[in-house]
């Protein structure tokens, strides 16, 4: 028969406080990267580009009626099933869109940015009957010393795999410095060779059965999906469902054990072969977890022109300042009809050669005399005095940079003030601050909840 259309719900999760001061006004997900919200980059590409009929986003509710007003069209909007929380934990939030969901479903977090296409992965999802597929990435160009600066612990994951069948998902943090991998035994008869990966990334895109959220919602220990759903998943792969007189997992799992939930197939005898119908009673009742992965990425620190594509978490403040200031490279990748380059609204000096080609003006904004600007974002209504030595900086809305201020690898949030002769490296600035004259500050934090605090940059 036809395939089943999948659904598609986007996550409002995740902790603020990982991108503050940024977020003292505005949840993480609805940062700009140049003009845009990142859940906006999200809804649009599912719409316009996936060509999905619905899109159940999960958010705060704060933000709703601003994206409905402000940056979603009518067409798009319509398309848009809201679903308002407070809630931050991934697997609590998808449970809040549970009455929406009605088939197999694709679940990706707001704050992926991304211009990797579904259909491949839908596909190898499909052809093995997956419980879940994940989404891994690997970058053949990012630079491995620069690229711990982005990554927490959070991040790093020990994952075994033979061919796209994942056979373990754990976090390095769960492992022990000189803590063995251990491998059931039957598990390495059944599948052959493994391979060892420490060098790929979680993109936080999923596809589950429908199942698993009937199981999920009957489970209420399980709070994320990436540290508590996947991991459980992988685990219980291989394994014989219980015999009916068995308690196994019930303390684990409530009231019944996983392989309950699993629907079994339809047995079919005009297709095909015995063989096919053998294979399909092995695999039956059983949990099936598989993994598509992605190369040819751009490096996350330094974009390059010759990847075909660009995939990343903003849950850092280094992904935040490093997403923006590649904008130049790989904007149109993203949102191929728009152009966020030299606005027209821009008032640049008549002399602006010291103000390179990545760097991005996204609307009206008053450039001064003698001012260099390398890799900078400078947001809408900006004002930059004499002699400003920019480089790598994030400037917000409504930001004001006095004469002879000099900031790298910075980020200023809108309407906040940087007074004349400031010299700022590493740093961040929060909304409204006024960053008082002659300041020399280098990984430190401005903002109105904590002044002159130290950063995790």
């Amino acid at each position: 028969g036809e395939e089943k259309m999948l659904q598609v719900i986007l996550l409002g999760d995740g902790s603020d406080s990982i991108l503050s001061p940024l977020t003292e006004d505005v949840p993480r997900y609805f940062l700009n990267i140049g003009n845009i919200p990142l859940i906006v980059y999200n809804i649009c590409r599912l719409v316009e580009v996936e060509n999905f009929d619905e899109v159940i986003v999960v958010c705060k509710p704060s933000i709703i009626e601003s994206l409905q007003q402000n940056y979603l069209s009518d067409s798009v909007s319509s398309k848009v099933v809201f679903v308002p929380t407070e809630e931050t934990s991934s697997a609590l939030c998808l449970k809040e869109a549970a009455k929406h969901i009605h088939s197999d479903f694709i679940v990706l977090s707001s704050d992926l940015l991304t211009n990797v296409r579904l259909n491949e992965f839908v596909d190898l999802h499909r052809s093995h009957d997956a419980s879940v597929t994940c989404l891994f990435t690997k970058s053949e160009l990012s630079n491995q010393k620069e690229d711990k600066r982005l990554d927490s612990k959070m991040d790093k994951h020990v994952i075994i795999m033979s061919g796209e069948r994942l056979v373990q998902f754990s976090a390095q943090f769960d492992l022990e410095e000189k803590e063995m991998l251990k491998l059931r035994k039957n598990v390495l008869r059944k599948l052959g060779n493994v391979t060892i990966h420490r060098d790929l990334l979680d993109s936080h895109m999923y596809i589950f059965s429908k199942w698993v959220l009937d199981f999920l919602m009957e489970n209420e220990r399980i709070e994320s999906i990436q540290m508590d759903l996947i991991p459980y998943l992988v685990r219980k792969q291989f394994r014989k469902p219980p015999q009916p007189t068995s308690s196994e997992d019930t303390s684990e799992e409530g009231s019944k054990p996983i392989f309950s939930y699993i629907p079994k197939n339809p047995i079919s005898f005009n297709d095909d072969s015995w063989i096919t119908y053998s294979h399909q009673r092995k695999e039956e009742n059983q949990v099936k977890c598989f993994a598509h992965v992605i190369t040819n990425v751009h490096g996350r620190l330094k974009a390059n022109r010759s990847a075909e594509f660009y995939a990343t978490r903003i849950n850092s403040i280094s992904r935040y300042l490093q997403a923006n200031n590649g904008l130049s490279i790989y904007f149109d990748m993203l949102a191929p009809s728009g152009s966020i380059n030299i606005s027209p609204r821009a008032v640049l000096p008549e002399k602006a050669q010291r103000i390179n080609k990545q760097s991005c003006f996204i609307g009206r904004a008053e450039i001064g005399e003698e001012t260099s600007m390398k890799t900078t974002v400078v947001g809408d209504h900006c004002k930059i005095g004499n002699g400003v030595k920019l480089k790598n900086v994030v400037l917000m809305d409504h930001v004001t940079i006095a004469d002879g201020c000099d900031l790298e690898d910075t980020i200023v949030c809108s309407n906040a003030n940087v007074d004349s002769g400031c010299k700022l490296s590493n740093c961040q600035v929060g909304p409204k601050y006024v960053v008082r004259s002659l300041t020399v500050a280098s990984n430190e934090q401005f903002s109105k909840t904590f002044s002159r605090m130290g950063s995790s940059f």
